[in-house]
């Protein structure tokens, strides 16, 4: 059977150093900025290689709110901000996050 978007992007979160790096900021990504690290293919924070790079691929608004949910489960304080970010590239969203 095959996995649903949402459910793949819950698993390249929870192994991402990127998203590990942001908990404690309280913020997450809105959706243009997450769908732009899942088109990426792999976590530019893993220098070394360590986690798998996957397929790229952008979730519906649905998947995000799936996505989003799950987080907010866990984290339940979470929540999506651009963090004055002027642009979707989540690299420059990561950063500021690592800032707060």
């Amino acid at each position: 059977m095959k996995m649903s978007k949402s459910e793949h992007a819950k698993i390249i979160i929870e192994k991402s150093i990127s998203f590990d790096g942001i908990v404690a900021s309280g913020f997450f990504p809105s959706i243009d900025v997450l769908n732009d690290f899942l088109m990426y293919g792999h976590d530019c924070a893993d220098q070394d290689d360590l986690m798998p790079k996957w397929i790229p691929f952008k979730l519906s608004k649905t998947e995000f709110e799936v996505v989003l949910s799950w987080w907010q489960t866990l984290y339940p304080d979470a929540k999506v901000s651009n963090l004055g970010v002027k642009t979707n590239n989540h690299i420059d969203w990561f950063v500021e996050a690592y800032e707060q």
